[in-house]
């Protein structure tokens, strides 16, 4: 359950708490008191490290106790504070508390009075810490712990220690691997006999969850109002007709049961800055449309560095330019390459139609790769768009960072990492891609070959026997093609009339986007690829998929190798009469 989340009023400011709000005769009395109130907490903060001005708009007060009790006997609403300018938080595990404390606008000090839940408190700075702005402070209430090094007496709290180990040196590696990249966040820390105070260095931006986009951005950012403007419900796809063969396989499989999320259209109100690809933010928070796999255990983007799993530094760019008017954000990860743009990019069109509705002036944001030499011209996206339904003058291209002062975007239909999933209304835009681009040149589906196979040279997992693997296929009434030189009509009416499409895994099976009378896909790939778009494909389209798994040339070595993932490779022959049996039937 949620803790209970209050919200003070009051009406000075923390300067003006001072000893003298307090009287002389109950200072020295401080020292033997188990329960300080807010009022005296802050006189001793106040005399150990700056703490920046606190405002109703930003720089809160936020104050945890372990219990209402705890809360009340604080006295926070007499602290002298600015008028809600506090916010309290009730509860005794850090998982309880960590949402409610994400969620709040700038920080300037967190004093958590939590004294006998060390462990917790821990914890939750754990969690927490990089949500303060730069010079704010976070505040462990010690429980009289005695200062001085650990070693003089009794263990410290864990937080006490902390301070200690990140006053003593000022390089991270000195510390516990679990605690450097919060000493690299660190300008300052201070251990004193009832305190562990920690003053926060570098910025960090929240990344937030596509579910939480709503509630979570209406607290942080009050600057920007999020609508929701469309909206898709959950759908599941199964795969239980998908098989593997082959050797071992790295990496994680599609489940028999791929459940996508609900889909939401959002419309931000409000600057957001979008520096490249899909990056966008606003103020102190990273959009959730920012990222690849918006449900990974670390979304990520390029153009930030990830700060464990919730946070994220930006990396520095140029100054953007404003745009003017209305924008759906259909940025994607690198730019203008094929692959990303078939499965990441095309997973977002379902949200213009309803984006469009809202306003009529919107304008599809589409970006050049800024070490590519390509026009918009040159773009496939100057092809694919118009033949959805969107107009050439709805096609806006920005070759830099820009700012806009309203974005839409949407949940995307395409997950290819875990959890998986891909939504089932995909096909039926795929659908209008394809009788959009054929009817554009008058081309006709259904006259190609029934069953292909999808070849491939040079490149990324480069397969060495690939004229084997090319013979066995034409010996076995497959047509080889390779649909990368073909025109874009060529290669959509190739895929449209396939009843069978078999080939090595990568961007050229791709066009699987195109089918129309899909009953089958064969995969060839060596075990270290992560990547499971054929498989997605497949599902959406309802199809089985045999996918054949070969050993790489370089394998993972104990964890996640990229020169593994594209590893060169050849296709294992002792797979062959497995192969051929299986092509006999399709």
């Amino acid at each position: 359950m949620t803790p209970p989340v209050h919200t003070g009023r009051t009406g000075a400011s923390a300067a003006q708490v001072s000893a003298e709000a307090v009287g002389p005769h109950r200072v020295g009395a401080m020292q033997a008191r188990q329960h300080r109130t807010l009022a005296e907490l802050l006189i001793l903060v106040q005399r150990e490290i700056e703490v920046p001005e606190p405002r109703a708009t930003s720089g809160l007060v936020v104050v945890i106790a372990a219990t209402e009790q705890r809360l009340a006997a604080l006295d926070w609403a007499a602290a002298g504070l600015p008028e809600g300018s506090v916010h309290t938080l009730v509860g005794r595990r850090a998982d309880d508390l960590t949402s409610p404390l994400l969620g709040l606008p700038p920080i300037s000090v967190v004093i958590d009075t939590r004294a006998a839940l060390a462990p917790q408190q821990a914890r939750l700075f754990e969690a927490a810490f990089f949500a303060l702005e730069p010079d704010a402070v976070w505040v462990a209430v010690q429980g009289g712990a005695s200062a001085g090094p650990a070693s003089s007496g009794g263990k410290l709290p864990q937080l006490a220690r902390l301070a200690e180990s990140f006053s003593a040196s000022s390089r991270p590696k000195d510390v516990k691997p679990r605690w450097r990249t919060h000493h690299r966040s660190c300008e300052e820390a201070v251990l004193t006999g009832e305190l562990a105070l920690f003053r926060k260095g570098r910025s960090h931006l929240l990344k937030v969850r596509d579910a939480e986009a709503l509630t979570v951005l209406a607290e942080r950012e009050p600057g920007l109002v999020v609508s929701v403007v469309g909206q898709r419900p959950a759908c599941t796809l199964t795969t239980h007709d998908h098989q593997q063969h082959g050797a071992r396989v790295d990496g994680d499989q599609l489940p028999a049961v791929l459940e996508s999320p609900p889909l939401e259209v959002r419309r931000y109100d409000g600057t957001i800055t979008l520096p490249l690809n899909s990056l966008a933010y606003h103020g102190h928070t990273l959009l959730p449309d920012s990222f690849r796999w918006h449900l990974a255990d670390v979304p990520t983007a390029w153009g930030i560095s990830d700060t464990g799993t919730r946070f994220a530094r930006l990396k520095p760019h140029d100054q953007p330019t404003h745009l003017p008017g209305s924008y759906f954000h259909f940025g994607y990860n690198n730019s203008g390459h094929f692959g990303h743009l078939m499965t990441e990019a095309l997973a977002k069109l379902w949200g213009w139609d309803a984006a469009k509705a809202d306003d009529p002036d919107l304008k599809i944001l589409c970006r050049l790769h800024p070490d590519r030499a390509q026009g918009p011209d040159k773009r496939l996206e100057s092809r694919l768009l118009p033949a959805y339904g969107i107009s050439p003058d709805d096609i806006a291209w920005a070759d830099g960072p820009v700012t806009v002062d309203r974005l839409y975007a949407c949940t995307p239909m395409w997950h290819n990492t875990t959890p998986f999933y891909a939504h089932d209304a995909l096909r039926a835009d795929w659908a209008r891609l394809r009788e959009g681009l054929l009817r554009r040149q008058h081309t006709a589906a259904g006259q190609g070959p029934e069953r292909i196979f999808v070849s491939r040279r040079g490149g990324n997992r480069t397969c060495r026997n690939v004229e084997q693997v090319d013979a066995l296929f034409e010996a076995a009434g497959y047509t080889v093609v390779f649909p990368g030189p073909l025109p874009l009509e060529e290669q959509v009416a190739l895929f449209a009339g396939a009843r069978v499409v078999a080939g090595f895994g990568g961007a050229g099976m791709f066009n699987l986007a195109y089918a129309e009378r899909l009953e089958s896909v064969v995969v060839l790939n060596q075990w270290a690829y992560e990547a499971r778009n054929e498989q997605l494909f497949a599902a959406v389209h309802g199809a089985p998929c045999h996918t054949f798994w070969s050993p790489p040339d370089v394998d993972h070595d104990g964890g996640r190798s990229y020169q593994a993932h594209q590893s060169s490779w050849e296709f294992d022959l002792g797979l062959t009469e497995e192969l051929r049996s299986l092509l006999a039937t399709l």
